[in-house]
């Protein structure tokens, strides 16, 4: 059948018209699958319950962090945190109390770091806090800012809270404290050990530890 001009004309309006409409869904389709794409990879590199990093997302970005402070020669602190008494807690007035605790003290973290400091929850009440471009008393003045307002919420969510919430935190820093990022994390660990072994609800830095915690007498 021999088509006339006009209805070729039509055909191909029709043709087109239905092209772009299959580009239109495509497209939306494509901005869908990419949204989900973001949304598995953040669930991925999220913990769900702080919103903050997982050790996962931390660890990846962390070895990024020490190749920029040594290429750039700056100091870098790494600082683990833990809850003071985290399992008692939970023993005492339920896990529900415990996740409103590691709720409050992620607010916290998060209300008080640079965008370009990481945070994460490393695992049950243990945080960890990397600071780019802070010295040991910079990030002493910082976490003691946060380990203070966190102690605040004892007055203010009483009824939240039945108990005391502290944590105790230990600082180490590049270079002086770990070259690498597992003798970094290591000396962290020690720092917040030595905390904990002094009484908690306190930071202490590697560099002013005056005997090895972990050796026992």
């Amino acid at each position: 059948i021999r088509l006339t001009d006009n209805e070729m004309v039509a055909k191909m309006s029709r043709l087109t018209d239905e092209l772009t409409d299959l580009t239109r869904e495509l497209n939306k389709k494509n901005r869908e699958l990419a949204a989900a794409n973001t949304k598995i990879t953040q669930l991925m590199h999220t913990d769900p319950l702080t919103g903050l990093s997982n050790r996962r997302q931390l660890m990846e970005l962390l070895e990024a962090e020490m190749s920029k402070a040594r290429r750039h020669d700056y100091a870098l602190s790494a600082v683990m945190m833990d809850i003071d008494h985290f399992k008692l807690v939970n023993d005492s007035f339920g896990h529900s109390i415990g996740d409103d605790m590691l709720v409050a003290l992620s607010r916290l973290i998060k209300g008080s770091i640079r965008s370009s400091d990481l945070a994460c929850r490393l695992g049950g009440e243990e945080f960890l806090l990397v600071l780019p471009d802070a010295n040991p008393s910079i990030a002493f003045r910082r976490i003691e800012k946060i380990r203070e307002e966190f102690a605040g919420l004892n007055q203010s969510l009483k009824p939240i809270f039945p108990t005391m919430v502290t944590f105790s935190a230990g600082i180490a820093t590049y270079p002086q404290d770990g070259r690498d990022l597992d003798e970094l994390l290591k000396n962290a660990d020690r720092a917040l050990y030595c905390a904990k072994q002094n009484g908690r609800n306190q930071t202490v830095i590697t560099s002013e530890i005056k005997t090895d915690p972990f050796i026992r007498m």
